[in-house]
């Protein structure tokens, strides 16, 4: 029968002087714990699992049973491997990493010398370096990365605000087989998340700004998409042949942060200040910079080739996305039958309609010119298809002949000659009875957390989600509800749930499958007064479930569903 001492498992641990110290365990559980410095804030702890939990090895142990401190190393490390390697993987979204593996020995998994130096080398080119914020957690990049660096802080930034789960705050980097320390203020990672925000924020305000002085002043309704920004391109030509250096002073900037919301709506990513300089950092770790192109193309004549549409389509040409199964079927049917009339839901001054689909060219559909009316002339209202999650589609007859993803909000918007041919089975509902949620506990956790931070005055949170299941899981839509006689009815502008790739942007998740024990999480949610989400998902094995949680607490008779 194996000892108490042959069962201890290596498991790091944030140490001062000698003494474990961390939020996560009484000090009466930790005091005489046996412990092996590292020299670089951390230590290496072991750790026996019994049926009251966890149990810290300590010198009444290894006196008992007659071991030495170097036995029971060289063991626990042996378990550790052993472990890890049961459950190890790797979550790869270059240029940022990361590990999964038994939730509470992750971040332990940096103790392990072949992992780095042998089986996750060709993931480098420059050595390692690496964040630990959690003990479920543990992320790297090259050391040379500026970009992966980066996402390293903003890891270890957004984590925060769970002090008593909070293991560092430091980054590591491997030398010499060593890891050693590189300290990051936490107050600084404070100060640096909300600056993050405090400017995104500003630069959407001076954005919002530009298209409502276009309005006002050229009568042209820009929306974020690839039209606003060719019309806003002949703008800029426009105003440097005017030469009104005034006029040129005062809107430069808002044009450099229209551009850039453009880039930051349809490819995903963040406003950011990169040495000083206002960017947008991609999905992929890149940096656009839109104020540089913006000032160029005023500076430079048109032959030069500085142009805010060429900047534009580069990136998207360079950030290609994959077409969901409805996208597919609506560009399949748009080819195959140039006779019928199909129709994608929109909004114009945030009123829900249907409008015509005019043309579809290189992933962009284009709608009607009666639609395009509305906003401007010589402005041709268009949007990527690969959003585009709900359409219709009729024979010259005015029989429907296709349809997908609509909604029991968008069907009540449906002509009555259209909505009468629907089958109410093949309706979207987007109320939802609680008790729908019951089976999806079983599979995905969610957290709700209280960031200590605001934005322009509301309350932020933070949503994590959790993959507690054995099997890879995916979310197929998603959306948030407030309560509505005694029913949770979706809150949406576009009149449908948001959509599998909303989900891998807003969470930061590259892969379609959440692996077993993947966590991915938003950090952008402010208070709403009553506001549940919940995320419609299946299995690999192709069950299909819906998990979600109330943001916050409400009386229980609010929430019991009408009989």
């Amino acid at each position: 029968m194996n000892s108490f001492c042959s069962r201890a498992i290596a498991y790091v641990q944030v140490v001062e002087a000698g003494v474990i110290k961390s939020g996560e365990h009484d000090s009466e559980d930790t005091h005489g714990a046996c412990i092996q410095d590292l020299g670089n804030g951390l230590g290496i702890a072991y750790l026996v699992e019994d049926n009251n939990g966890y149990v810290f090895i300590k010198e009444q142990h290894l006196r008992a049973e007659r071991w030495t401190l170097a036995t029971l190393h060289q063991s626990a490390m042996s378990n550790l491997k052993q472990r890890i390697d049961r459950t190890f993987g790797l979550h790869d979204s270059a240029p940022l990493y990361g590990v999964f593996a038994d939730m509470r020995f992750v971040a332990s998994s940096m103790l392990l010398d072949d992992l780095w130096d042998s089986e996750l080398s060709n993931c480098v080119n420059n050595g390692f370096i690496i964040a630990i914020p959690r003990r479920d957690a543990l992320a790297f990049c090259d050391s040379q990365s500026e970009a992966g660096i980066a996402l390293l802080r903003e890891v270890i930034s957004r984590d925060i605000s769970h002090t008593s789960e909070l293991i560092s705050t430091s980054l590591y980097r491997r030398q010499n087989m060593r890891w050693v320390e590189i300290k990051t203020d936490i107050e600084e990672l404070k100060v640096l998340e909300l600056g993050v925000a405090k400017f995104q924020a500003w630069a959407i305000d001076r954005a919002e700004s530009f298209r409502e002085i276009c309005k006002e002043h050229k009568q042209i309704d820009l929306s974020y998409e690839l039209e606003s920004v060719r019309w806003t391109d002949d703008y800029i030509n426009y105003l440097r042949k005017l030469g009104n250096d005034n006029l040129i002073g005062m809107l430069w900037q808002l044009i450099g942060c229209f551009l850039g919301e453009c880039l930051r709506r349809n490819l995903g990513g963040k406003w950011i200040k990169h040495y000083g300089s206002p960017g947008i950092r991609l999905e992929n770790g890149n940096i656009a910079f839109p104020w540089t192109k913006v000032v160029k193309q005023f500076q430079n004549e048109p032959e030069s080739g500085d142009s805010i549409l060429g900047f534009y389509t580069m990136n998207l040409a360079m950030n290609p996305r994959s077409l969901s199964k409805t996208a597919q079927r609506l560009l399949s049917i748009y080819e195959a039958h140039p006779d019928y009339s199909i129709f994608i839901p929109t909004t114009t001054d945030g009123e829900l309609q249907w409008a015509r689909v005019k043309q579809i060219e290189d992933g962009w559909v284009s709608l009607d010119d009666n639609y395009a009316s509305q906003f401007a002339v010589n402005v041709k209202v268009s949007m990527q298809l690969h959003r585009i999650q709900s359409f219709y589609a009729c024979n010259s007859y005015g029989e429907l002949k296709e349809a997908e993803g609509i909604s029991d909000i968008l069907a009540a918007l449906l002509p009555f000659g259209v909505h009468r041919q629907f089958a109410p089975v093949n309706i979207i509902k987007t109320s939802l009875a609680v008790s729908a949620l019951v089976n999806g506990v079983k599979f995905l956790n969610i957290n709700f957390a209280k960031s200590k931070f605001t934005q322009d005055g509301e309350t932020r949170y933070v949503i994590v989600l959790r993959n507690i299941s054995k099997e890879k899981i995916r979310v197929l839509r998603f959306g948030s509800y407030i309560l509505k006689d005694k029913l949770w009815k979706l809150k949406s502008a576009t009149g449908n749930f948001s959509s599998d790739f909303q989900f891998r942007e807003e969470y930061g998740g590259r892969a379609e499958w959440l692996e077993p024990e993947e966590q991915v999480s938003y950090s952008g949610n402010t208070e709403e007064p009553v506001v549940l989400w919940a995320y419609h998902c299946e299995t690999e094995g192709g069950d299909k479930f819906i998990a979600g949680k109330i943001l916050r607490e409400v009386p229980v008779e609010e929430l019991a569903s009408p009989r």
